[in-house]
């Protein structure tokens, strides 16, 4: 669909003339947590398939999940989730407890939920990380299925190609992550974020470290005690 030369009537206009891109930053915040999310049943998905598989296929013998390596991969991949999955939930309870108090952004017209604006670094943070969850957990799903992975038989192949996009949605993930330090930085020259006094608190604490010792990091041979 083109739209050229498009008339759009002024009661048609969202918000205020030249904040469109403000409200449609707020609303990728939304679909860049909900991405997220959504990464992350996909991921169990493939994690439900890679163990069911990994129970059936024999070798030596034996299935291959009660191989060390396998059960590796398997923890693995349950262990990423959890954590994308408790972000997940941490920022979605954050987000909601601004939405229930019903502040609202007045330099748009109508005003803006303060919820999507306040948590816009924690989502980027999520789409990224669980993005890439999904990957790492589609590719050890294929792994663990083998040969039998780039098959249509099994749901692996599938899963690995339908994963990659998602580092593409909503703002590739490079976009992301020059937006995350570059949010915390407006955001502690404002003084909403302690960050310039961490660093000097950091830097005194350096400078406060004891000297080091003359042949500190020397052996017991090379000062002489051997």
């Amino acid at each position: 669909m083109i739209l050229e030369d498009a008339q759009v009537p002024v009661e048609n206009l969202l918000g205020g003339v030249g904040k469109g891109a403000y409200i449609a930053f707020n609303i990728l915040n939304a679909g860049r947590f909900k991405l997220g999310a959504g990464t992350l049943g996909a991921a169990k998905d493939s994690l439900k398939g890679a163990t069911l598989y990994a129970l059936e296929r024999q070798q030596f013998g034996r299935a291959i999940a009660s191989f060390g390596l396998i059960q590796h991969k398997l923890a693995e991949m349950a262990a990423r989730i959890f954590a994308g999955e408790s972000a997940v939930y941490r920022t979605a309870a954050l987000m909601e407890a601004v939405f229930e108090t019903g502040e609202m952004i007045d330099s748009t017209t109508p005003p803006f939920p303060r919820g999507l604006d306040e948590f816009a670094l924690e989502c980027s943070i999520i789409k990224v990380a669980c993005s890439e969850i999904l990957d790492d957990v589609a590719d050890e799903a294929l792994q663990i299925h083998g040969g039998y992975g780039y098959t249509e038989e099994f749901p692996a192949a599938r899963a690995c190609r339908d994963s990659r996009i998602n580092r593409i949605f909503e703002g590739t993930n490079e976009i992301n992550r020059l937006f995350i330090p570059g949010l915390l930085m407006r955001r502690a020259q404002r003084g909403r974020l302690p960050l310039v006094q961490a660093m000097a608190d950091v830097g005194r604490g350096l400078m406060d470290l004891p000297p080091l010792e003359e042949n500190a990091g020397a052996d017991d041979l090379a000062r002489g005690r051997g």
